[in-house]
């Protein structure tokens, strides 16, 4: 299996997932950082890279990311992600349009996750209400991250993270030596995963 990453290196638990393709997947798993794909042909099954072609037996291409087409009208940052007031999620480019979730321009150190996603739907609902009421929202919400990654159908690891509003800079801050990674990938961060898992999908669709 060939990896081929745009990025530079691995963006998130790159140590914890090196241990496991080298310890699991010896010879199977060839990572390739800082190969763009700039077009896909896929009469012949070939990615086109920057400097060379890689063609494959099976393409699993993930174009470049951003906000889907229903948050057009409210992307301001790169032409790709919207940016929000944190304490309430209201669009800078709307007034009382709400954005949340994997569409926004994230704060500094803030993931792209399912966990993420869930804390800023909180943290918006109770920021409309109170705006509903004629209140001021929370003006120092903490939002917290856990996001779990299974390495085999045994193993898992994790990385989490705790964010706070910072007046001054008027943006989430990661908190300094709130959150860490796992120290190995073991079997008790998997059923940690599937208790995440099954925690969320409780909350998020009840």
């Amino acid at each position: 299996m060939l990896v081929l990453d745009a990025n530079g290196d691995i963006t998130s638990k790159g140590a914890l997932f090196r241990r496991a393709w080298s310890e699991l997947y010896a010879g199977i798993i060839d990572y390739h950082p800082n190969s763009k794909a700039v077009d896909v042909d896929a009469a012949t099954l070939t990615v086109k890279l920057e400097l060379e072609d890689v063609r494959g037996d099976v393409l699993n291409v993930l174009p470049p990311m951003k906000a889907a087409g229903v948050a057009d009208p409210f992307i301001t940052a790169n032409g790709r992600w919207c940016e929000v007031d944190w304490l309430t999620y209201e669009s800078k480019a709307a007034p009382r349009a709400h954005v949340l979730g994997d569409a926004l321009l994230p704060a500094p150190a803030m993931p792209k996750s399912a966990h993420m996603a869930n804390a800023h739907g909180k943290a918006c609902a109770a920021a409309v209400a109170a705006l509903l009421r004629d209140e001021a929202p929370n003006p120092a919400p903490t939002l917290t991250n856990t996001c779990y990654s299974f390495v085999s159908d045994q193993l898992a690891v994790h990385v989490a993270s705790v964010h706070k509003y910072d007046l001054g800079e008027r943006t989430m801050k990661s908190v300094p030596g709130a959150g860490g990674l796992s120290p190995a990938m073991n079997e008790r961060e998997a059923r940690y995963a599937w208790d995440w898992a099954r925690n969320i999908w409780a909350d998020g669709f009840a």
